[in-house]
Formats: C-alpha cells, structure tokens, sequence
C-alpha cells in the first residue's frame, strides 16, 4: 500500500503507512497533551490486519508498536507534504 496522508476536518487526518492506518488530531502549536509535548494529541493506528496496535488521546491508551515504527509514523504524518 503506498504512503498517504489525507486531511479531513477539525485537524483531524487519515493515513496510510507501510503496513499501518489510523487517524491523527494534528495541531500547528505543540501542547502538553501531544505526544512528547508535541502536535499529535490523538493517534488510533491499526495493523494490516485491522487490529488496533496503538492510542493515543491526550495520554497513552496502549502500544503493541515498537518505538521505531513509532517515529516513523509520527514523522511521517508530522513533516509537511509537498
């Protein structure tokens, strides 16, 4: 599946990477509530199988991901889109 990030509403994205989808509330200012005090202030990602791996709203819900995969999504639906 290829890589894609695509804008909805209220901040809100859906997203495509590598084997993973979800949603993301992005915000421009980073917050206490983002992830690592970052933009990010809610996550859902799903695996390929459709089984949820990682949530994220306002502070961790749970993770079945590593950390690599981790940041390679966060900067993947962080980093602007040409």
């Amino acid at each position: 599946m290829k890589n894609e990030i695509k804008p909805m509403h209220d901040c809100w994205v859906n997203f495509h990477y590598k084997t993973y989808q979800g949603q993301a509330k992005i915000y421009d200012k980073a917050s206490i509530y983002g992830i690592g005090s970052g933009r990010v202030s809610k996550l859902s990602i799903n695996n390929s199988k459709g089984k949820w791996v990682f949530n994220y709203d306002r502070g961790l819900d749970f993770s079945k991901l590593s950390s690599k995969a981790l940041i390679g999504i966060l900067d993947f639906i962080t980093t602007p889109k040409e």
